[in-house]
C-alpha cells in the first residue's frame, strides 16, 4: 500500500493544482443582481462562446440584446436559443462582418435608424492566430477585425451613445496585450515573415490604447469606457491554436472534462470582471465606478485614436476609410 502512496500524492497534488490554476485564470461567478430593463446592448461576435454567453446573461437580466455576426445562420440560430431559454423576445440577430467597413457602415445606419437608445456596446468579437489572412479592404486580419473594425463601428455608434448617456462601451481585450508591441512601419505584416502570435498581441494592445485614449476623451459625456480581460475558456477562438488538442491546455482549461467530472468551464463561469463593468454602478446606484482599462503604453493612444489622421504608414488610401 505504501508504494502507491507518493505516486497518489503527486496526482492528486497536479490535480488541484490545476483545478486551482483553472479558477484564478477563469475567475468566479459574478456576485451582480443588476437587472437592466429598457437596455439596448449590442454584443458582436454573439452567437458562440463569451459574446453567446453574455448576450444570454443580459437577456435574463431584461434587456434588448442585439447579436451582431458575420454568420447570420449561426447568429439567428442563437438569438432563437437565448430567446426560448430567457423567455426575453427582445433578442434579435444582425449581420456584422467586422472585415468589411462597408458591412459595419450598414450595420452601423441600420442601428442608428432603427434604434432609439444604444445603452451599452460591447465590442467582443476576436480572431486569434490565424493565417496571414487580410479582411475585405486589405488590412492584417487579426488588426482588421480585433481593432481597427470594432474602432470604425465605435465611432459611427458614438452619437447614438451619447445621446443614451449614461451608456458605456466595453472593449474585450486580453493580457496578451502586455506582450505586444505596434510596428507603425509595418502594420500589415507586409515586410515582415508573419508571426500569428505578435500580431494577435499587437492587435489587443491596439484595443488597450484605444480604451485609454476614448476614456480620456468621452470625460463628462456620460459614456464610459473599459477594456477587460476575461479568463481563459475553452471556446471557438482558440481553433487556429491547436491549445485544445493539447493534453496539458486541455486538462488546465477544464480538467473536469479530462477526469471524467462534469465540467466547469462554462464561459459564463469566466468573467465575473466582466459583467460587474458591463452592468457597472455608475447607473444604478452606489459609488461611480471609475473607468478603467488593462494598462497603456505613453503617448501611444492617441496616435492610434487618429489613426487615419497621423503620418506615415496611416498615409495610405485604405486607412484613410476609416475616418
Amino acid at each position: 500500500m505504501n508504494r502507491y502512496i507518493l505516486p497518489l500524492s503527486v496526482l492528486g497534488t497536479a490535480v488541484g493544482g490545476a483545478v486551482l490554476l483553472k479558477d484564478f485564470v477563469a475567475g468566479g461567478a459574478c456576485p451582480s443582481k443588476t437587472t437592466i430593463p429598457g437596455k439596448t446592448v449590442i454584443v458582436t461576435g454573439a452567437n458562440t462562446g463569451i459574446g453567446k454567453q453574455t448576450a444570454l446573461e443580459l437577456a435574463r437580466r431584461g434587456g434588448a440584446i442585439i447579436l451582431a455576426c458575420r454568420d447570420l445562420e449561426k447568429c439567428e440560430a442563437a438569438a432563437k436559443e437565448i430567446r426560448g431559454e430567457t423567455l426575453n423576445h427582445h433578442v434579435n440577430a444582425r449581420h456584422l462582418d467586422l472585415a468589411s467597413l462597408k458591412s459595419i457602415r450598414e450595420f452601423a445606419a441600420k442601428i442608428i435608424e432603427e434604434e432609439e437608445r444604444v445603452h451599452i456596446l460591447i465590442n467582443n468579437a476576436a480572431v486569434m492566430r490565424c493565417p496571414h489572412w487580410t479582411t475585405e479592404d486589405g488590412f492584417e486580419m487579426q488588426l482588421g477585425v480585433n481593432y481597427l473594425g470594432h474602432f470604425l463601428l465605435t465611432n459611427l455608434l458614438l452619437d447614438k451613445l451619447k445621446a443614451s448617456a449614461p451608456s458605456r462601451i466595453i472593449n474585450l481585450s486580453s493580457l496578451a496585450h502586455v506582450a505586444g508591441h505596434i510596428d507603425f512601419e509595418d502594420l500589415n505584416w507586409e515586410k515582415r515573415k508573419y508571426d500569428t502570435k505578435a500580431a494577435y498581441c499587437q492587435s489587443k494592445l491596439a484595443v488597450v490604447l484605444f480604451t485609454k485614449e476614448l476614456s480620456r476623451r468621452l470625460q463628462g459625456t456620460g459614456v464610459t469606457v473599459n477594456a477587460l480581460h476575461p479568463g481563459v475558456a475553452r471556446t471557438e477562438l482558440g481553433r487556429h491554436t491547436g491549445m485544445h488538442s493539447s493534453t496539458f491546455s486541455s486538462f488546465t482549461l477544464d480538467p473536469g472534462k479530462v477526469l471524467g467530472m462534469p465540467s466547469r468551464n462554462r464561459p459564463t463561469q469566466i468573467w465575473p470582471c466582466y459583467l460587474r463593468v458591463t452592468l457597472g454602478t455608475a447607473w444604478w446606484g452606489g459609488t461611480t465606478e471609475e473607468t478603467g482599462c488593462l494598462g497603456s503604453r505613453p503617448s501611444l493612444p492617441s496616435l492610434l485614436a487618429n489613426c487615419h489622421a497621423v503620418g506615415g504608414p496611416w498615409r495610405d488610401p485604405k486607412w484613410a476609410s476609416l475616418g
